[in-house]
C-alpha cells in the first residue's frame, strides 16, 4: 500500500490505488513511499473504495475517490 501526501495541505492518505483528490482540501496528491501502520481504515459508502487516513491529521471531510461527504453529525 502506498502513502500519498497532499501537495497543498499535507494531509496523508494510504491506498492501493492513487486517490483522485485530497479528502481535506480537494487538491492533488503526491506519492511518497509506503504506508505507516497507525492509519485508520475508511470505506466510502458511496463508491465503496477503501483508504486509510492519519488520525493525527484529523478525520477526512470527503472521500479521496468520489465526492461523498462524511457527515460528523446527522442534522435531520
Amino acid at each position: 500500500m502506498k502513502l500519498y501526501i497532499c501537495e497543498s495541505c499535507g494531509y496523508n492518505v494510504c491506498a492501493e490505488k492513487a486517490p483522485k483528490r485530497c479528502p481535506n482540501c480537494r487538491s492533488r496528491f503526491l506519492e511518497k513511499g509506503e504506508c505507516e501502520k497507525d492509519f485508520v481504515k475508511v470505506t466510502c459508502p458511496e463508491c465503496e473504495e477503501v483508504f486509510y487516513y492519519d488520525p493525527k491529521k484529523g478525520k477526512p471531510f470527503k472521500c479521496a475517490f468520489c465526492d461523498h461527504t462524511f457527515a460528523e453529525v446527522d442534522y435531520f
